[in-house]
């Protein structure tokens, strides 16, 4: 799929696991940058994958290192938002009786200055899937 990427002078590889870096001559601006993040998402969306994406246009001066660095935190912010529209997507699944309980778990967690995420964390330390 990122091979439709690979026009003349663009390059796409992979940097390792599940990690891939696009480098795109001609992408001069962040409309342009957005219109490549588009197709590509359609295009993998269209083949049931799900990825983040993060973009940056070079900015003359900067280095490689700062360039991917950037991009790297950009694809993890968009990694959080969208984690954050499943939570809320779940969470509008869950029946009215549910949500309320967990309102209420919610506020009183607030009460004593914790989040639910910082309670398991406190609950169950060694459990990556909270």
């Amino acid at each position: 799929m990122l091979r439709e990427l690979d026009t003349v002078g663009r390059t796409t590889a992979r940097l390792g696991g599940d990690e891939f870096v696009g480098v795109l001559p001609g992408v001069t601006n962040d409309e342009q940058l957005d219109i490549v993040q588009d197709r590509v998402h359609v295009n993998l969306d269209t083949n049931g994958i799900q990825a983040s994406m993060g973009g940056k246009v070079h900015t003359p001066g900067e280095s490689g290192q700062d360039l991917l660095a950037s991009v790297d935190g950009l694809m993890y912010v968009q990694k959080r938002e969208r984690r954050e529209e499943r939570r809320v997507e779940q969470l509008s699944q869950l029946e009215p009786e549910a949500r309320d309980m967990l309102g209420q778990v919610r506020q009183q967690l607030g009460s004593v200055g914790l989040s639910v995420k910082n309670f398991c964390e406190l609950a169950a330390p060694d459990d990556s899937s909270f």
